[in-house]
């Protein structure tokens, strides 16, 4: 059992989803103290120079505090492109997020995640088949470019709802 990060400090700014630049170190202790596995780690805008994720010193620093408590970082939460969306872009725009993208991908990979989850709600949301199409191959683009094999089989077989913002995945 796991939290996202965040919850386990005083929020910043009043906001609760939002990577803690000052206090994340001490979710660490905190966790481990609260019995928990494991923290998702939050990647968002304004806040990159300041996340160890995307610092050169910085994923040593977190596989350190991980290993000290026992408290793996196991996913990593893109919030980043909730306001720099990946599919509602201009061409440089969304060749310049994909980076962004990679760079993460990379970044998770060194700390021990497995997984970045991506924000497709809000402004990034998939509502037509065309987004759905245009989040295929961002993904398969992404995948390809680094080299790592990904199951988009279930965007694939999503269909789109008329009725909610998300996209309705099959079983």
């Amino acid at each position: 059992i796991g939290v996202m990060q965040g919850r386990m400090v005083p929020p910043v700014n009043g906001e609760i989803q939002a990577f803690p630049h000052e206090t994340w170190a001490d979710e660490f202790p905190r966790a481990e103290a609260a019995g928990l596995d494991c923290i998702e780690w939050i990647f968002d805008l304004g806040t990159e120079d300041r996340n160890p994720i995307w610092t050169v010193d910085g994923p040593a620093r977190i596989i350190a505090l991980a290993e000290e408590h026992g408290v793996a970082v196991l996913s990593v939460c893109a919030d980043y492109f909730m306001r720099r969306p990946l599919l509602d872009a201009s061409d440089a725009d969304k060749r310049d997020r994909l980076d962004v993208l990679l760079k993460l991908i990379d970044r998770a990979k060194a700390i021990g995640a497995n997984r970045i989850v991506l924000p497709f709600v809000d402004a990034s949301s998939i509502t037509t088949e065309r987004d759905r199409g245009a989040a295929i191959e961002l993904l398969r683009t992404a995948a390809e470019r680094n080299s790592t094999s990904r199951r988009i089989s279930d965007l694939q077989h999503s269909r789109v709802s008329s009725t909610t913002s998300r996209p309705r995945m099959s079983g």
